[in-house]
């Protein structure tokens, strides 16, 4: 049975606050660039699929990560629509850079009970030419060394990107792609991000207790709550409670937004903007408070294509691309961005994944129609100039 919108949770691994990094002030104006770019499309991308049934969970930084390594190869409309959604500056020539230094920011976080783990992988087809400054961009600015596969070989690469993706997410997300994927596919980008903290505060086992889990229908459903009695970062909204919960070290935070019983998350959603996030992380406060709130664990994926092509960048998956700074020639576009998470909160902390793909496909294979009549047909005889039908059948068997 599928799993009814569970979403009292939003959950923002990336709560980054200036104290937290240790940099000039030309490195904070970087970060706060790419932050805010960042959530502008998480939220932008929460927009789309809020009417999705069941849970969510994706990583925004991850496929802002993926199309960020696909942007650095594109120019002209593909270069500018592609801006638009990642909320980049078109004419911000250091802005791979500063994904540089915020993604070496984000790796000092990983230490004591924190693990927060970036990757970077590029796969491109042995038998394509790409641009050496391409590659060159992305092994600089994202630690991606490009690796030649042999595309026609789908089953060898499929294999090869899927292993890299379990090694990266510790084998949360096992696989990504399929032998299908590589039948024109010329190059594929992913990004991987692994999480695991404690909570600075552990839930205590021996307090969870089964309870009633309101569904959306009204249904009730019993569930394991964990239970904390401590001091903290609360905010009483009008229309939710916002509360954060942080992980060892305090670097690290989850934010749990509870829509109010009378709204509920349907009504909630329609006004849930960025806005209010920014409000609320301004308005949380040290509350002395009771928390109850459910295990869980959970996977999603979707394929990103027609949620990218909503918000504004069409022509990056279509025959007018240019991503001309991968190869020199208008000659590939964007067949599918694949994306895969997964997390589960427990009374230690929580543990989650992401994986994000780009595949880029050969443009001049697209149209190539293949007509091959190796089944019953309908056939039709008639006069052009009047389009008459003179004679009309059906073959379902040519040897009889």
């Amino acid at each position: 049975m599928k799993n009814k919108k569970v979403i009292s949770l939003l959950i923002t691994f990336l709560v980054l606050s200036g104290p937290n990094f240790k940099c000039s002030e030309e490195k904070e104006a970087s970060f706060n660039t790419i932050i805010e770019a960042n959530n502008k499309f998480a939220f932008d991308i929460y927009k789309k699929l809020e009417n999705d049934e069941g849970n969510i969970f994706y990583s925004p930084y991850s496929l802002s990560s993926a199309l960020s390594m696909t942007y650095a190869g594109a120019n002209g409309e593909t270069k500018s629509q592609m801006a638009n959604v990642l909320h980049f500056d078109e004419n911000n020539k250091s802005i791979h850079k500063s994904i540089a230094l915020l993604n070496e920011s984000l790796d000092e976080l990983s230490k004591g009970n924190i693990q927060l783990e970036l990757a970077n992988g590029v796969w491109a087809d042995i038998n394509w030419k790409f641009l050496d400054s391409y590659f060159e961009l992305l092994a600089e600015n994202y630690k991606a060394i490009a690796r030649n596969v042999d595309m026609s070989d789908g089953i060898k690469t499929a294999q090869i990107i899927n292993d890299w993706t379990s090694e990266k997410t510790h084998g949360k997300i096992t696989k990504i792609v399929n032998p299908d994927d590589f039948k024109i596919a010329r190059l594929v980008l992913a990004n991987a991000i692994y999480f695991k903290g404690t909570w600075k505060y552990t839930f205590d086992k021996k307090q969870t207790r089964k309870s009633t889990f309101v569904l959306n229908d009204k249904r009730n459903v019993k569930t394991d709550f964990m239970f904390l009695s401590d001091t903290l970062k609360y905010f009483d909204g009008e229309h939710a409670q916002v509360l954060e919960l942080p992980y060892s070290g305090e670097k690290l935070s989850m934010m749990i937004v509870l829509p109010n019983k009378k709204i509920g998350i349907k009504n909630f959603e329609k006004e849930f903007l960025l806005e209010e996030y920014l409000k609320w992380n301004n308005s949380l406060s040290l509350t002395s408070i009771d928390v109850y709130i459910p295990k869980f664990k959970t996977k999603y994926e979707k394929e990103f294509k027609q949620v990218l092509s909503d918000l504004g960048m069409p022509i990056a998956f279509s025959r007018a691309a240019d991503f001309s700074g991968m190869t020199g020639m208008q000659d590939l576009q964007i067949d599918k961005v694949k994306h895969k998470s997964f997390i589960e909160v427990n009374e230690e902390g929580s543990e989650a994944a992401a994986v994000t793909v780009v595949i880029m496909r050969e443009k001049s294979s697209i149209y190539k129609k293949t007509f091959r009549a190796n089944r019953p047909f309908i056939f039709i005889i008639k006069e052009n100039s009047s389009n008459i039908i003179l004679f009309m059948g059906r073959i379902e068997n040519p040897n009889v």
